[in-house]
């Protein structure tokens, strides 16, 4: 059952975005999650104190992706009701956990640790729609920045249940709202011919 703090989805209400929140982030003005080779001078306190601002666990809000070509919107693999945390902490480390919550994703024949009686398909329906990583971060420093907006680089990943992403460094565009009911971290990752957010909700600070 999805925990009643996550945003519950109705599937032709996209983009699922937090109500109210996009009016902060005009489309116009997102960057592009892709690294980029610029020259932008920061110093290191100024390095340090975005990261330190930035420090914390998130709980997920809700995800929405589209085609960059023809703008339909796409299905999640984590499904409508997602759950997963985001931590960033003060010494450079990050991890991201993200999971389908609906029954069909998450069939419960399988067990830790696995049982030669447990159904492959199963297991493989779980590995589809849930993904964990885990590794070092940093402040791109090729593009500018502040505490409100700016990339970060995820990586080198160190553990990922894909494991084609360990070793991998991925760009994710980020922006900070804060507000009287919390605050909230929106991070944009790309693909070739997919964009998408992931709205996040600060539950501890780091």
């Amino acid at each position: 059952m999805c925990n009643p703090s996550y945003v519950v989805h109705n599937p032709i209400e996209y983009p699922f975005r937090v109500p109210g929140l996009e009016t902060y982030i005009p489309e116009t003005q997102q960057l592009t999650a892709t690294i980029v080779n610029t020259t932008v001078t920061m110093t290191p306190s100024e390095i340090t104190e975005i990261i330190a601002s930035l420090a914390g666990t998130y709980t997920l809000l809700n995800t929405t992706a589209w085609n960059l070509t023809t703008g339909a919107y796409l299905p999640s693999n984590f499904g409508l009701h997602p759950v997963g945390l985001l931590t960033y902490t003060r010494e450079g480390y990050m991890s991201a956990n993200m999971a389908a919550t609906e029954p069909p994703y998450r069939p419960q024949t399988v067990r830790w640790p696995p049982r030669d009686a447990d159904s492959a398909a199963d297991w493989a329906l779980v590995g589809q729609h849930a993904m964990s990583y885990a590794g070092r971060y940093s402040l791109n420093e090729s593009v500018p920045a502040t505490a409100q907006r700016g990339q970060l680089l995820h990586g080198p990943m160190m553990v990922a249940s894909v494991p084609s992403m360990v070793g991998a460094v991925q760009a994710r565009d980020y922006t900070v709202i804060e507000r009287e009911d919390g605050v909230y971290l929106k991070v944009s990752p790309s693909g070739v011919d997919v964009n998408s957010e992931i709205w996040w909700r600060r539950v501890a600070k780091g």
